[in-house]
């Protein structure tokens, strides 16, 4: 009758516990099959879609430049090399104005006899991104290193088609790190390309570091201090 208490009917169930249900699904799918259990091809394909998305790595790259700006942005600093707008309200006191700092990049490429041609070409097409993605941040050029065991080239460039490419030796990418760290202005990131055969600082540089890796069975190498970025041609 109309007395009859609604609340032991179905409930709706809300778009966040959907969710949980649809993850918890996908969840108890990928247990059963690592048990050796077999399920729907069509259905393991979609448990792992949803628990492992595949986010393009172009994408990621620009996203973690632009990320990386914005971090260093977002530290505010205080100057008194310029007045404040405030000034006016305290003419006896010299007030600091803010500033927010500009970051600057560095790209440094790989050229080690490791890196394939095709490699190269993808690093080139790559850097030519970060520089676009760099672009608001920096209008007088990116500085491009490419290194093997020792640099052997530094020129700013605005596209990809300014960068200067040589090596062909051995591997160290700390020698191109360190010649990053060294630049004037000083870079806030760095973008290393690399398939991935090299050591690594011990210590973290002071600039964030970006490692676009372009063999993922190198990835355990890359420092946890790192930003890693996976090439995935699939």
């Amino acid at each position: 009758g109309s007395g009859q208490d609604k609340s032991d009917g179905p409930r709706a169930i809300g778009r966040a516990e959907r969710e949980i249900i649809r993850r918890q699904v996908a969840q108890d799918v990928q247990q059963h099959v690592r048990s050796r259990g077999t399920v729907a091809g069509g259905l393991e394909r979609w448990a792992d879609a949803l628990l492992n998305p595949v986010v393009p790595w172009q994408k990621e790259l620009a996203a973690a430049v632009r990320h990386a700006v914005a971090d260093v942005q977002g530290m505010v600093d205080y100057r008194y090399n310029r007045i404040s707008r405030r000034q006016s309200s305290q003419p006896r006191i010299v007030l600091p104005s803010l500033r927010k700092p500009v970051p600057n990049i560095a790209i440094v490429i790989d050229t080690s006899g490791s890196m394939s041609s095709k490699m190269l070409a993808r690093c080139l097409a790559e850097a030519g991104s970060a520089i676009k993605s760099a672009s608001g941040a920096q209008s007088t050029g990116v500085p491009v290193i490419s290194c093997d065991a020792a640099v052997h080239a530094c020129k700013k460039a605005f596209r990809k088609e300014q960068i200067v490419l040589g090596g062909g030796g051995g591997t160290d990418m700390r020698v191109g790190i360190e010649a990053a760290e060294q630049l004037r202005p000083k870079p806030a990131i760095i973008v290393l390309m690399t398939d991935g055969g090299t050591p690594y600082p011990e210590r973290a540089p002071s600039a964030k570091l970006i490692v676009l890796l372009l063999d993922e069975q190198a990835r355990a190498g890359v420092p946890t201090y790192a930003r890693c970025i996976v090439v995935n041609e699939a």
